[in-house]
């Protein structure tokens, strides 16, 4: 910061940066799209700095050397009484963990995975459990050991088709990095699936309608159990009891009850809370299994989706 108004302009002329801003590239000058504001037009208080923001991002742990000589000058052409000449340090990069989608489907043909990104980090624990066609919930965990990559952000998958007991489940449960990258969050939920099957629910108030389809092939999936239950996060995969069951037909639908029975006071939906309970349908056909919560996470409207799983 300076005590008088300074040009971008003058800063990229005469001041000089080591290591190189451009990243020692000759085809690029990063002070070339970098605004310039004049400040000169307004009161200046004592006591005020003026900032000029460098073009790019430090790196990080890099010792770094700024100097000039005495031909820089303000927006008044005050010049420097004295070249400058110091070094300055930066640090690590802090400790991060993002996981961007903590709800997601995986097809089951297909070899996609969910990815986390970590920044100095040693390991991130698995925990959870993993529903099978069968109802059979199976706990399900491993350490994933991250490579070393000093202040990097890496793009690391789950591995969630080796961690699931069978091709196809729902599998939730938490990421835990290692060390803690914040005090206020220690660990990440997850819920996702392997499904080959595309689920469309329309709910109802006398009567509701599930629509069974191929994800490969896009054909509806006749002879499918579709049941509806009651779960919150945390226990999706969880065997859940029925309040209602049905068989798809030809056509890969089933026509199950409406809120009339399946929620009479409507305190299953619209719940945005995760801990609270919601309308849960289970689709299961041979030795494959989908789980759709009936809220705002898969909602979807004539207008678009509303929910943010993918």
């Amino acid at each position: 910061a300076f005590s008088t108004p300074v040009n971008t302009n003058e800063m990229k002329q005469h001041f000089k940066i080591s290591p190189d801003l451009a990243g020692g590239r000759k085809d690029y000058d990063p002070w070339d799209n970098h605004p310039s504001y004049e400040e000169v037009d307004f009161a200046h208080r004592r006591g005020r700095e003026y900032v000029v923001r460098l073009p790019e991002l430090l790196l990080a742990y890099t010792k770094y050397s700024l100097q000039s000589e005495t031909a820089f000058a303000d927006d008044f052409g005050q010049h420097l009484t004295s070249s400058v000449n110091f070094q300055f340090q930066t640090d690590h990069r802090p400790k991060a963990f993002v996981l961007d989608h903590d709800i997601s489907v995986l097809e089951k043909k297909e070899q996609t995975d969910v990815l986390f990104y970590t920044t100095n980090l040693n390991n991130v624990g698995v925990t959870g459990n993993a529903l099978t066609a069968d109802n059979i919930s199976h706990p399900i965990g491993t350490t994933i050991q991250l490579p070393n990559s000093s202040d990097r952000s890496i793009a690391i998958p789950m591995g969630l088709r080796t961690l699931s007991p069978a091709k196809s489940s729902v599998m939730e449960g938490t990421l835990n990095p290692n060390p803690p990258p914040s005090p206020y969050q220690a660990s990440f939920d997850y819920f996702t699936q392997l499904t080959p099957f595309s689920v469309h629910f329309k709910l109802g108030h006398f009567n509701s309608l599930a629509w069974v389809t191929d994800l490969a092939t896009g054909k509806p999936v006749p002879d499918a159990q579709v049941s509806v239950g009651t779960a919150s996060y945390g226990s999706m995969a969880q065997k859940i009891d029925s309040t209602a069951t049905a068989v798809t037909n030809a056509q890969g639908i089933a026509m199950l009850p409406g809120t009339i029975l399946l929620d009479p006071h409507l305190n299953l939906i619209n719940n945005y809370r995760r801990d609270m309970p919601r309308l849960v349908a289970t689709i299961i056909h041979g030795d494959d299994i989908a789980r759709l919560p009936l809220d705002y996470y898969f909602s979807t409207s004539s207008d678009g989706e509303y929910g943010g799983a993918p």
